[in-house]
């Protein structure tokens, strides 16, 4: 082994030390609910303090769209869903509005993650929360993600720069789903943050337009959104990606209408600076009416094709090949996969059957 290679692994073990002791030492993160309008409970939320940090390709052995590394101040915390999105509490959007209730891929429902849900879909589920809290629900901004996913480290992961069995759900990451479909939020461990399945599991909806580069892309947090938004960027990686794409600098693109069972979300909302919290105050209930009125949404092309900029290997099979299941009958729009394969553009494509 070189001696530069064994400043960098002694580099990313300091740097697991160090994780591991500010994980032990600080204070537990802040963990609170807001009451919806009919008295049950919102989704978990953990506080994101504020902070600098630096996004992006620091290792140097990134994708082109991940430079150039810039510094980001977020000089407000905010709070970010402790898991992604649940079926079960998407069921409840369901079921008080009048939308259809995804399909689940055959992964189950109840604590997995929501998944086939388009970007339009993930934005009407934070209107109606919006409406029955009271508090501005919305999508975390691309640098707000990758602060929370980072959690304050500058590796590759958040537990370092090598991948390690246990620490996040994909194909090959050593957990018991091996890459068969989604896990129960919160069974694997959380970050420095509090925060589960940052990496691994599902992509994550973020609230930004795609842009092939960093350059111009506001530096204070807020997402980059422009008219005309052809893609949006989903992070994270998912289930079915390689160890590599956990990356938390790794950013994938694709079309807003596409449906996935490699896509969710999770929630971002806007704290009252003045406390931290709510504008209602700790119990955050909301009263009145909603402030929001609740549009059924159009249902999304039949057919389409989006494209992510991942580099990863294709699967192995075709999407219905290892796990053939019923047709539903409660699902208005396709199933949509991504498909992985290196063309002269390195992408990904999303492919939806007709």
């Amino acid at each position: 082994m070189t001696s530069r290679a064994w400043r960098g692994a002694l580099l990313g073990a300091w740097t697991l030390v160090l994780v591991l002791a500010v994980g032990a030492w600080a204070e537990p993160p802040r963990v609170f609910r807001d009451r919806l309008a009919d008295g049950s409970q919102g989704p978990e939320l953990v506080v994101v303090p504020a902070g600098r940090f630096e996004m992006g390709d620091l290792q140097g052995n990134g994708d082109p769209d991940e430079a150039p590394a810039r510094e980001v101040t977020l000089a407000r915390s905010f709070a970010l869903g402790r898991y992604e999105v649940t079926f079960d509490e998407y069921a409840h959007f369901c079921r008080a509005t009048g939308n259809p209730l995804p399909d689940d891929s055959g992964f189950g429902r109840g604590r997995h993650p929501v998944v086939n849900v388009i970007w339009q879909d993930a934005v009407a589920y934070l209107l109606w929360l919006s409406g029955q809290t009271g508090e501005r629900y919305r999508l975390p901004s691309e640098a707000e993600w990758e602060y929370a996913a980072r959690a304050g480290t500058r590796t590759r992961f958040w537990w370092g720069d090598e991948q390690q069995p246990g620490r996040a759900h994909c194909s090959g990451c050593g957990t018991e789903w091996g890459g068969e479909g989604t896990a129960p939020v919160g069974s694997l461990p959380a970050n420095p943050f509090g925060l589960h399945d940052m990496l691994g599991n599902l992509w994550e909806w973020t609230a930004d337009c795609y842009h092939n580069s960093y350059e111009g892309v506001p530096s204070d947090g807020r997402a980059h959104v422009y008219r005309h938004c052809g893609q949006k960027v989903i992070r994270g990686g998912s289930w079915v990606v390689p160890p590599r794409e956990l990356r938390a600098a790794n950013r994938w693109r694709v079309y807003p209408v596409a449906p996935s069972d490699e896509i969710g979300f999770r929630v971002a909302r806007d704290l009252d600076p003045r406390s931290g919290r709510g504008r209602r105050g700790a119990a955050s209930q909301a009263q009145g009416p909603p402030r929001f009125v609740m549009v059924r949404l159009p249902s999304a092309p039949t057919a389409g094709a989006s494209r992510a900029g991942s580099r990863g290997p294709r699967r192995a099979s075709s999407p219905g090949a290892s796990r053939a299941r019923a047709p539903r009958t409660d699902v208005v729009r396709p199933r949509c996969t991504l498909r992985r394969g290196r063309d002269p553009g390195r992408r990904a494509m999303a492919r939806c059957p007709a």
